[in-house]
């Protein structure tokens, strides 16, 4: 797929930051979650209000991080601490970048900038298109080319 139209990237942040709200509210359980990014949550703590996704959406976009997650913890990480924990790509970049197993070769915080940035853009892509696929939403509705 193409790069998303600024209509289907709103669509897909909003889906997602609904999605985040309700796994953070308890709905459903994310397994395995880094210490390090609840660490960053409890340090940042998030408003308390902020609007979910109902039961089937949620259940749905979960089911489209499962195989994210099957196909690349990093990319499950980022979406994780992004749209759940509210955590900003530069807050993302440094957790990876101070944690020392992930930063073996001694990258730099600009690298992994880049891969944050280029880790949002691809599984948001990967996002729409199943959401797409899996759900009722007509793709011409949201700008597809």
């Amino acid at each position: 797929m193409q790069t998303l139209t600024k209509q289907q990237m709103d669509l897909i942040d909003d889906i997602m930051e609904g999605w985040g709200a309700w796994v953070y509210s308890g709905r459903i359980e994310v397994r395995q979650i880094s210490l390090i990014g609840k660490l960053i949550a409890s340090i940042n703590p998030q408003d308390p209000i902020r609007l979910m996704c109902d039961d089937d959406t949620g259940l749905l976009i979960s089911r489209i991080v499962s195989d994210i997650k099957l196909r690349s913890r990093t990319e499950y990480e980022i979406l994780i601490q992004y749209y759940v924990y509210m955590n900003n790509k530069y807050q993302i970049a440094v957790m990876f970048y101070r944690n020392r197993e992930l930063n073996a070769r001694g990258h730099s915080l600009s690298t992994y900038r880049n891969l944050v940035d280029q880790s949002l853009e691809n599984t948001r892509k990967y996002l729409f298109e199943n959401y797409v696929k899996l759900s009722k939403v007509s793709a011409n509705t949201v700008g597809a080319n």
